[in-house]
C-alpha cells in the first residue's frame, strides 16, 4: 500500500517536510496493521533523512512545539529501534513523485522495496544528527544559577507584619518541607510553634551574633568589645543564646532565669515588642518592657526600641498623641502700627441673657439679648452693642451704630459666626442666610475689609476672646445684686456701658512702682482724653506752660494723645515681643498625612480620622490651616481646621 502527498510551495522547511512524511508513514502503517490484526512490533520504517531519525532517537534535547508534537505522534505507534536509515538513491518513496515508465514498474523500488536497507543504529553518525545545538528546532537551554545560602534569610522575615504570622508561616513551611520526606504515619503534628520560634531565634542570632556563637561552640572566651560580654551568654540544647547570669540554681523557668538574647536592630525584635505591646492594650514603655522580659526575651537596647515603637504606634497616637502646633506666628500689622482707635477691629458675640421685655397679666414676658464686642486691635479699647437676635440684620444694625459713634473702620477680624456668614466673597461656608446681599452691600459701600479665622480656631482671635472673658467676670459680679425680674433691656444696656468703662480703664502694662510715674497707661486715656488723677497729665511740661495748654484745648488733646502713644511704644509694645508658648519648630503637616480631628463634644475614642487634602501656608511658610477630608456613613466631607486641633497619626499615607 502506498501513499503520496504533494508538499506545499512555501512555509515549511525540508526537515519539517521530512518529519511530516514520517508521520504519514506511521498513520499508513497503523491503518494496515489494524486491518490485518498484526503486531505493530513487527513493522519496520525507513527514512533517508538523518535529521528526522535524530529527532526520533533524541533523549536529551527539547524541540519546539511543531517538532515535539509530531515526534510524540510517531513514537506513540512505533519505537526508535523500528526506524532505519535508507540511502536516498534506494528510497522507494521517490518513485511515487517522479516519472517512471510502465515497463519498469514491475521491477521498481515502489513494488520491491529498497535493496540495501540498514538500521539506523548501525550508523553511529545518525545518533547525534538532529540533536546539534545549531538546529533551529532545538529550544535553547537556560542556564540556572543556584546561590547557596546558609539559613532561610533575614530579608524574608521583614515581609511579615506580626510575630504571630511569622511563627505560623515558618511552622507551615517546616511542615510542608518535612511532609515530602516523612512517612504517612508520621505526618500529623510534624511541626509546632515552639519549633518555628526556635528556628527564627537561631536565624536572628546567627545573623547578628555569629562570632559569639562560634566562640561558645569552640569553648573560647567572648571578645570584651562584644555587646554580650557583660551578659555571660550560654548556648542551650537548641543552640540558642541565652543570658547566663547568676540565677541558674533557682527553680524558675528557663525563660525567666535565662532569657533569649535578641538585638534591637532586628525586625523580629520589633515584631516581638509590638506583639506584647498589643497584648497589654498599648500601655507605656515600662509595662511593655516588663511584658517582653517576663516572656523570656532580653532585647539589647530594648528601652530605646520600645520608646521608638510606641512613638510610631498608630493606636497609641490615637489614645495619647499630642497636638503639634507650629511656632507662634508674628503679629500682623494691624496689631503693632499706630492708628486711631477702632481703625482695626476684632469682634465677637457673647451671651445670651434673659431679660424682661414687657409686663403681662400673668407676670412677665421674657426674651433674650446678646452682645457684640468690638475691640481695637492696637489700643485694646472695647465697645459693646446689644442685639436682640443672632441674624445678619441685627449685626448690620449694631455695626451701623458702632461706626456712627466710633468712626470708619478699615479692617474687621472675626470668627466664622453664623450671623456673620456670607458677608464677603472670601467667606465660603454653606449656611442659610437670607440677607447676605444686604450684608455684602453694606460692607462694600463702607470699604470694610473682613478677615475670617478658620473654624475652631479661637486662639487666632485671642485679642477679643480675652476681652470677652474679662467682661463676663465683671458682669457676673455686677449682676449679683440684681433680681431677675428687674433686668430689662435698659438695665442691661447700662450694665454693658459700665463694663466698657471698667475694662477701658484697665492697665495694659504692668503697674509701675515709681512714685514719679503714678499714671497707669490705659486705653481710656486715648479714647476719652481724660486721666485719673488729672495731675499727672502734665508729663515733662513746666508749670509756666500749663496755663497755655489749658487755654488751648486742642493742644491739650494733642499732648494727651502724644503721651499715650509715647508710653504705648515704650511700655506696651515690647510686651508683645516674646512668644509665650509654641516656641519650637515642628514638622509642618503635608498633603496626604493621616490626622485625628479633635472634637470636644465626644470622647477621644470617637474622634474622627481624616486625610489632609490641602494645606494653606502662612506668610512665614509654616502651615497653620489645612483642609481635611473625612468619611462618615460612607460619605466624604471636607473641613477647614487649624493645625492646633489635629493630631498627626501617619505621615504621607498616599505613598503607602
Amino acid at each position: 500500500m502506498g501513499k503520496v502527498k504533494i508538499a506545499p510551495s512555501h512555509g515549511h522547511t525540508i526537515p519539517r517536510l521530512e518529519l511530516c512524511a514520517a508521520g504519514m508513514a506511521v498513520e499508513l502503517a497503523e491503518t494496515v496493521w489494524d486491518s490485518l490484526n498484526m503486531d505493530s512490533s513487527d513493522c519496520r520504517f525507513y527514512s533517508d533523512s538523518k535529521i528526522v531519525l535524530g529527532y526520533i532517537r533524541n533523549t536529551t534535547k527539547k524541540f519546539k512545539v511543531y517538532v515535539s508534537n509530531r515526534v510524540a505522534r510517531i513514537l506513540k505507534f512505533s519505537t526508535s529501534d523500528q526506524w532505519n536509515y535508507v540511502l536516498t538513491s534506494e528510497n522507494p518513496a521517490d518513485d511515487g513523485t517522479r516519472v517512471l515508465d510502465a515497463a519498469k514498474l514491475e521491477e521498481s523500488k515502489w513494488l520491491n522495496g529498497p535493496r540495501n536497507a540498514s538500521k539506523v543504529n548501525e550508523d553511529k553518525e545518525m545518533e547525534t544528527t538532529g540533536q546539534e545545538t545549531d538546529d533551529t528546532e532545538v529550544v535553547s537551554e537556560a542556564t540556572l544559577f543556584v546561590e547557596q545560602n546558609i539559613g532561610i534569610g533575614m530579608d524574608r522575615f521583614s515581609k511579615f507584619s506580626s510575630w504571630k504570622n511569622l511563627n505560623s508561616g515558618i511552622a507551615w513551611l517546616k511542615t510542608l518541607a518535612r511532609m515530602s520526606k516523612a512517612p504517612r504515619q508520621e505526618r500529623n503534628g510534624i511541626s509546632t510553634f515552639t519549633d518555628s520560634k526556635h528556628f527564627v531565634m537561631r536565624e536572628v542570632q546567627r545573623q547578628y551574633f555569629l562570632e559569639e556563637i562560634q566562640c561558645l561552640k569552640n569553648k573560647q572566651p567572648i571578645p570584651k568589645d562584644s555587646p554580650l560580654f557583660s551578659l555571660n551568654p550560654i548556648l542551650d540544647s537548641n543552640k540558642l543564646l541565652r543570658i547566663g547570669g547568676r540565677l541558674n540554681k533557682t527553680s524558675l523557668d528557663v525563660q525567666h532565669k535565662n532569657p533569649l538574647i535578641l538585638p534591637k536592630k532586628s525586625h523580629v525584635s520589633k515584631l516581638i515588642t509590638m506583639h506584647f505591646h498589643e497584648k497589654i492594650q498599648h500601655q507605656g514603655r515600662q509595662l511593655t518592657e516588663g511584658a517582653v522580659r517576663s516572656n523570656g526575651y532580653w532585647i539589647i537596647g530594648g528601652k530605646r526600641l520600645i520608646s521608638s515603637l510606641i512613638h510610631q504606634c498608630v493606636t497609641c497616637r490615637k489614645l495619647r498623641g499630642r497636638m503639634e502646633p507650629p511656632k507662634m506666628a508674628d503679629l500682623p500689622c494691624d496689631r503693632v502700627e499706630e492708628s486711631p482707635p477702632f481703625t482695626y477691629v476684632g469682634l465677637d458675640t457673647f451671651g445670651p441673657w434673659n431679660i424682661v421685655s414687657c409686663r403681662t397679666r400673668g407676670g412677665y414676658a421674657n426674651s433674650k439679648r446678646w452682645a457684640i464686642l468690638f475691640t481695637c486691635l492696637v489700643t485694646r479699647v472695647i465697645h459693646i452693642e446689644l442685639v436682640d437676635e443672632l441674624s445678619t440684620s441685627a449685626f448690620i444694625n449694631a455695626l451701623r451704630r458702632f461706626i456712627s459713634i466710633r468712626g470708619d473702620v478699615k479692617l474687621f477680624r472675626l470668627d466664622r459666626g453664623t450671623n456673620f456668614d456670607g458677608s464677603t466673597s472670601e467667606l465660603k461656608i454653606n449656611t442659610i442666610n437670607i440677607e447676605d446681599v444686604k450684608m455684602k452691600s453694606y460692607l462694600n459701600d463702607n470699604r470694610i475689609e473682613c478677615i475670617f479665622n478658620p473654624p475652631h480656631a479661637s486662639h487666632m482671635g485671642g485679642a477679643w476672646e480675652r476681652m470677652i472673658g474679662v467682661c463676663r467676670k465683671i458682669l457676673d459680679s455686677v449682676m449679683t445684686g440684681i433680681r431677675t425680674t428687674s433686668l430689662t433691656h435698659d438695665v442691661l444696656a447700662t450694665l454693658m456701658a459700665e463694663v466698657c468703662v471698667i475694662v477701658n480703664n484697665r492697665p495694659i502694662v504692668p503697674v509701675s512702682s515709681d512714685p514719679e510715674n503714678p499714671c497707669v497707661l490705659s486705653p481710656a486715656m486715648l479714647l476719652t482724653q481724660k486721666s485719673r488723677p488729672m495731675t499727672d497729665v502734665n508729663g515733662n511740661i513746666h508749670s509756666g506752660d500749663l496755663k497755655v495748654l489749658y487755654k488751648s484745648q486742642w493742644k491739650r488733646v494733642q499732648q494727651l494723645a502724644d503721651m499715650f502713644w509715647a508710653r504705648w511704644r515704650t511700655e506696651y509694645l515690647h510686651t508683645l515681643q516674646p512668644r509665650r508658648k509654641w516656641q519650637n519648630d515642628v514638622p509642618c503637616l503635608q498633603t496626604g498625612d493621616l490626622v485625628l480631628l479633635k472634637d470636644k463634644n465626644v470622647t477621644r475614642n470617637s474622634w474622627p480620622m481624616g486625610i489632609i487634602d490641602e494645606i494653606k501656608p502662612s506668610d512665614d511658610g509654616r502651615v497653620r490651616v489645612v483642609v481635611v477630608r473625612t468619611a462618615k456613613n460612607g460619605k466624604s466631607s471636607t473641613y477647614i481646621r487649624p493645625v492646633n486641633d489635629l493630631i498627626p497619626i501617619l505621615r504621607n499615607v498616599n505613598s503607602i
